[in-house]
C-alpha cells in the first residue's frame, strides 16, 4: 500500500526539524477500472471462450490491458472442435437420401449435417486465425486508453449492450429446450425424442456466438466514435446549422434492437494533452491521424473475421430458407407425428431467433458505416466558417479520407450492410414458394 506522509516544520532556537505528523493511506487504484477495455468485453469474451471460439487471454501490464495466446484455452478449443468434428460424423450417419422419403424430413435431415459442419469449420477457422484477433485488440487497447478516446460512460454502455444481447441469446436457448423437455415429459404427447434432437438445438445456436462477437466489435467501435465525435465537436466548436428545428446531427443516440434507446457517451471531451498546444490546422491533422488509426482497427477486425463473415451468410441463408419453409408445412398442413406441434413451434422460435439475429448482424455494421462517415456533417460545417487556407486544405483532406473509408465486407464479394436485407428476403421468398411446389405426403 502507497503512503502519503504530511511534513510539519518547527523553528526551536533557529534550529529546523522536520517531523512527521501524520500518515495517510492511499488506496490503490486496481487496473480493472471503467476505462479498462477487456473489463468492459468480458462477458461476450468469455461465451466466445467457452464454445472454443476465442483461444486467447487478457492480462494487466503496466496498468494496461494486454491481450495474448492462451495455450490453455487453445487447447481447450481443440477438444471442442473435436467435439463438434465428432458431431458431424454422427449427423451425417444419421443422414440417409432415402427417395420415399418426404421432403420436410430430407430437407430438416440436410439442415442438421449443413449446422454442424458449419459449427465445426467455424470453430477450426476461429483457432487458426486467432493471432490475428491479438494483433488487432492489441492495437485498439492503447486507442481505448492511452489516446483517451473512450470514456468510462462510453464503457459502460458497451457492457449494457452485451448484457443485452447476451440474455436474447439464453433467453431464445431456453425457450426451445424449454418446449421440448415439456413436451418430451408431458402426459399429453407420446413422444420418442432422443438426445440427438436436443443436441441439434444446441449446434444450432452456436452460431448465435459468432453473432455475439461481431455485435460486441462493431458496438466498442461505435463507443469510441462516439467519443470520438464528442471530441470534434469540442475541438471544431461546431454549431447546428438548423439549431431552431431540434434537428439532432450527432450519431450518439443509438436504439438495442429497435426498442431501448440509449445514449453512447455521456461526458464532454475536450482537447487535451499536446492537441493544447496545436494551431487549429495542426489540430485539425491530429485528428485526422487518430481516425485513420481507428480506420485502421476496424478494416484489422474484418480481416480477422473473414472468411467467416462470407461463410456464415451464405449458411445462414440456406438453412432460413429451409426452416421457412418446415414453419409453412408444418402449419398449414396437419401431420399424424404427436410432436409435430413442438417441432413446428421450436421451427417458429429458430426462424424468428436467426432472422432477428441477422437483421441485428446488419444493422450492427450499417451502424457503424453510418458513425463513420456521419463525421463528414460536422466538417462540412466548420469548413463554411475557414478563413486560414492551410486549416482548409486539412480539413478538405479529412473529408476525402472519410469519404474512402471501405465499409465492413464478406470477403469482398458484398458489404454487410442494411443493403443486403432486401436481397436475401427475397432469395428466402423465391426459393421458399418453389419448395412448396412439391406435393407432401398426406401422411
Amino acid at each position: 500500500m502507497n503512503y502519503r506522509t504530511n511534513i510539519a516544520t518547527i523553528h526551536v532556537d533557529n534550529l529546523k526539524i522536520v517531523e512527521p505528523l501524520k500518515i495517510e493511506p492511499i488506496a490503490a487504484k486496481s487496473p480493472e477500472d471503467d476505462s479498462c477495455f477487456c473489463l468492459s468485453a468480458s462477458p461476450i469474451l468469455l461465451i466466445a471462450k467457452l464454445f472454443g471460439l476465442f483461444p486467447i487471454t487478457s492480462r494487466h501490464v503496466k496498468g494496461q490491458c494486454t491481450y495474448s495466446k492462451s495455450k490453455i484455452w487453445l487447447i481447450y478449443s481443440i477438444v471442442i472442435f473435436l467435439i463438434y468434428l465428432s458431431h458431424v460424423f454422427m449427423t451425417t450417419d444419421l443422414l440417409r437420401f432415402d427417395k420415399n422419403k418426404p421432403l420436410p424430413e430430407l430437407l430438416s435431415a440436410i439442415n442438421d449435417i449443413m449446422y454442424a459442419i458449419f459449427v465445426a469449420i467455424l470453430t477450426i477457422i476461429s483457432i487458426l486465425r486467432y493471432p490475428r484477433f491479438v494483433k488487432m485488440l492489441n492495437t485498439l487497447v492503447p486507442l481505448v486508453k492511452d489516446a483517451g478516446l473512450v470514456c468510462p460512460s462510453a464503457l459502460a454502455s458497451l457492457r449494457r449492450v452485451q448484457y443485452g444481447y447476451l440474455t436474447l441469446f439464453f433467453a431464445e436457448m431456453s425457450v426451445q429446450y424449454g418446449v421440448l423437455i415439456g413436451v418430451h415429459y408431458s402426459d399429453r404427447y407420446a413422444t420418442n425424442f432422443d438426445y440427438n434432437m436436443f443436441i441439434h438445438v444446441g449446434v444450432k445456436n452456436i452460431p448465435f456466438v459468432f453473432y455475439l462477437l461481431f455485435f460486441l466489435f462493431c458496438s466498442a467501435f461505435i463507443s469510441v466514435l462516439a467519443c470520438f465525435e464528442k471530441l470534434i465537436i469540442s475541438a471544431l466548436k461546431f454549431t447546428p446549422v438548423h439549431p431552431s428545428n431540434n434537428i439532432d446531427e450527432t450519431n450518439n443516440k443509438r436504439d438495442f434492437i429497435g426498442l431501448i434507446k440509449y445514449e453512447v457517451c455521456k461526458q464532454d471531451h475536450k482537447c487535451f494533452g499536446k492537441m493544447m498546444d496545436l494551431t487549429q490546422a495542426e489540430l485539425v491533422e491530429h485528428l485526422r491521424a487518430l481516425h485513420e488509426d481507428i480506420s485502421l482497427v476496424i478494416y484489422d477486425f474484418n480481416a480477422c473475421m473473414n472468411p467467416q463473415l462470407l461463410f456464415h451468410s451464405i449458411v445462414e441463408l440456406a438453412v432460413l430458407i429451409i426452416h421457412w419453409y418446415e414453419v409453412l408445412i408444418y402449419t398449414s398442413y396437419t401431420f399424424s407425428s404427436p410432436f409435430a406441434s413442438a417441432i413446428n413451434f421450436v421451427n417458429w422460435t429458430f426462424v424468428i431467433a436467426h432472422s432477428v439475429g441477422l437483421f441485428l448482424f446488419l444493422k450492427s455494421a450499417q451502424d457503424l458505416k453510418n458513425m463513420t462517415h456521419g463525421l463528414t456533417n460536422f466538417l462540412l460545417e466548420y469548413s463554411t466558417r475557414i478563413t486560414d487556407p492551410e486549416e482548409h486544405q486539412q480539413v478538405r483532406i479529412f473529408i476525402e479520407k472519410l469519404q474512402q473509408h471501405r465499409p465492413i465486407t464478406a470477403s469482398g464479394v458484398f458489404n454487410v450492410d442494411l443493403g443486403i436485407a432486401g436481397p436475401i428476403a427475397a432469395n428466402i421468398l423465391t426459393y421458399v414458394l418453389v419448395a412448396l411446389q412439391f406435393d407432401i405426403p398426406k401422411n
